[in-house]
This record gives C-alpha cells, sequence and structure tokens, in this order.
C-alpha cells in the first residue's frame, strides 16, 4: 500500500525518525510547519506511485515528534487499491499532536472497504481442522469448452474456468500467482493469469505435473479445481493428512483453504492463528526397522551416560544408567528401552 505522512494546520516543528528492521534510527528529518487551512506539507511518502519501478524501502517502524510550541495536526495517508497495480483512493488516520509528545502511525494497516462498524472481513473460525483430503474447493471448475486447455491434453498449460459472469465477477478472480491447484490427483502451479474480460479469457497460465504428481488427460469437464495444502517439502502424496516431516518443518502454499477472497483483501490477521497439534511432538533418532529383539549392540552391564536438556531450557545431566548382564536388546525383562 502506499503511505503519505502529510501535516495540516499549526505552527509547530515537526520531527520525523524512520526505524528499519533492527530498530535503529535509519533516517531523521526536521519540518516545520506553518499554519494552512487547505493544503498539508508531505512529510514522508512511501511508494506513491504503485506502478514505479523503483520503490521506497518500508521502514519498520516510524515516529513522529513535535518539537515545536503548539499542537500540529497530522494525516496519516493509506492509498487503497483496486487490483494489483491500478490505486483508487487515499484514507486518511487524522490525529492531534500536542507540543512535545511523539506519535508513531501503524506501518501496516488494513482498511475495510465494508461497513465503518465492519472489524474484518471474511468469517472467524474456532478450533477447525484441516480438510482431512488436504485440499479444499476453491468453487471454480474446469471448463472444456475450448479444445486448446488443460482438459484431455498432458501438455497444454491453459486452464479455462467457469462458471463467468464478469471481469469482476469471474472464478479466475480466486487465484494468484505462485498458487498451487490440484484436478484430481495432478498438482499444477499458476504462473499467470488470464485478462478476465470474456469466458475464454477466465483463464489460469500453468505448471503442469509438479510436486511428485504427473500431468495426464484424464481431468473432465466440470472438475472441481482445488486448493492443496500438503508439505510442500515433499511431494504431495508423501503424507495422508496434513503434518511435519521428521525435522519439524511444515510448508504450504495457501493457509489450509482459509483466508482467501475473489473479491477483497485476503490472508489471516497477524497474530490471530494458532495451532493445535493432534500428537505431541517428538524427535526422531535416525533409527528404523527396530522391534523388541533387535540387539542394540552395546555391551552387557556396561554403564551409559546421557545429557538431555528439556524444551531447549533445564540440562538434566549425567543421567546414568547400566545394561543387564545378559539381555542388550531394545524389548524384553530389563532391555534397553526398559532401562
Amino acid at each position: 500500500m502506499a503511505y503519505t505522512l502529510g501535516s495540516q494546520r499549526g505552527g509547530g516543528i515537526g520531527t520525523l525518525a524512520m526505524n528499519g528492521a533492527s530498530a535503529k534510527t535509519t533516517s531523521e528529518k526536521t519540518k516545520s510547519i506553518g499554519y494552512n487551512s487547505t493544503t498539508s506539507d508531505q512529510i514522508y511518502a512511501i511508494s506513491a506511485d504503485p506502478g514505479a519501478t523503483t520503490k521506497e524501502a518500508m521502514p519498520g517502524a516510524i515516529e513522529v515528534q513535535n518539537t515545536g510550541s503548539v499542537a500540529i495536526f497530522l494525516m496519516i495517508g493509506y492509498r487503497s487499491y483496486t487490483d494489483d497495480t491500478s490505486d483508487d483512493a487515499t484514507d486518511y488516520l487524522h490525529v492531534l499532536l500536542p507540543p512535545g509528545e511523539s506519535f508513531i502511525p501503524p506501518v501496516r494497516a488494513v482498511i475495510s472497504s465494508a461497513a465503518d462498524n465492519t472489524i474484518m472481513f471474511g468469517t472467524a473460525v474456532d478450533n477447525l481442522a484441516p480438510d482431512s483430503n488436504e485440499y479444499t474447493d476453491s468453487t471454480a471448475d474446469a471448463d472444456s469448452a475450448t479444445a486448446a486447455g488443460v482438459i484431455s491434453s498432458s501438455s497444454a498449460t491453459t486452464l479455462y474456468l467457469e462458471p463467468y459472469t464478469s471481469a469482476a465477477n469471474c472464478t479466475a478472480n480466486l487465484f494468484r500467482v505462485n498458487d498451487l491447484i490440484r484436478i484430481r490427483d495432478e498438482v499444477m502451479k499458476v504462473t499467470a493469469i488470464g485478462v478476465k474480460d470474456a469466458l475464454n479469457t477466465n483463464t489460469l497460465t500453468v505448471e503442469r505435473g509438479v510436486y511428485g504428481s504427473t500431468a495426464v488427460t484424464a481431468a473432465a469437464d466440470d472438475d472441481p479445481v482445488r486448493f492443496p495444502f500438503f508439505n510442500a517439502y515433499h511431494d504431495y502424496d508423501k503424507y495422508s493428512v496434513a503434518q511435519t516431516n521428521s525435522n519439524g518443518k511444515f510448508k504450504c502454499f495457501n493457509f489450509f483453504g482459509q483466508g482467501r477472497s475473489a473479491t477483497e483483501s485476503q490472508g489471516i490477521i497477524p497474530g490471530s492463528f494458532s495451532i493445535k497439534f493432534y500428537q505431541p511432538g517428538y524427535q526422531e533418532l535416525g533409527l528404523s526397522g527396530i522391534t523388541a529383539s533387535t540387539n542394540s549392540g552395546l555391551t552387557a552391564s556396561e554403564t551409559l551416560k546421557l545429557d538431555i536438556t528439556v524444551d531447549g531450557g533445564t540440562l538434566f545431566q549425567d543421567l546414568t544408567f547400566t545394561l543387564d548382564s545378559s539381555n542388550v536388546n531394545f524389548g524384553g525383562t530389563n532391555g534397553v528401552i526398559s532401562k
């Protein structure tokens, strides 16, 4: 979004400090503000032109100090957009800043285009389990009306979508570049969105057969186009549920099918998400195929010592145990696990 900081009305002096990601002041400027009832003095702007090839870096924080002797009136403007590149209007947060005081405007802000009393758009969810299929329906269907499409082809890269009403109300609006989609058992990556001016341009350009899937001709008209959320550190069919790998890592290209919108801003509110795990976390030791009768390879009656750090905190040091005089298998009476 564009961000504009201006001041209006007053005769004070404003000092602007900008902090980078390291919370260190990276830029500072002082500007004398005169009284003007109609025009504000612009102090700072970020990405004023959304189509520009060069944009100012977004600071981690901005602090405005009124070092003058009279109050100043701040107008913090946030530019809204009708699509990825076209700006719409600027909405302003108005703040009266008395002498000697400071104000830190939010660098990240979301302004709803809905009613004034709407806290957020979208739907709040609570204790929602991910779909057991590891995908959700996007509500778009594959269309076979054009022969050059993905349907009945293993090499075509244009996916025609339905239904279509208008450019503002069509199923291509459900998707973004770099999305992963799934039709039957083929996973595809979206590389471009059609112009959406008619049904035959309500399309996605895709990369076929990614993440271990195979580009096939089996797709048919009206097949649902799905949002997959498998662990993208592996092939799409590595696991049967949404889970981390043995290193505790998980990555997916959409938020379990949630937080998506065809007409509004999409995503989740920062800080509003928490995860519940169905099973407690554990650490694998690199062993496999172990049974109760598997020999540990250790020496009978040997004393072993372990140091364990629990949850990155408490250290249990010099934990010792002595192996059985005859049973050095992993299981059984007095086996290694028992010890």
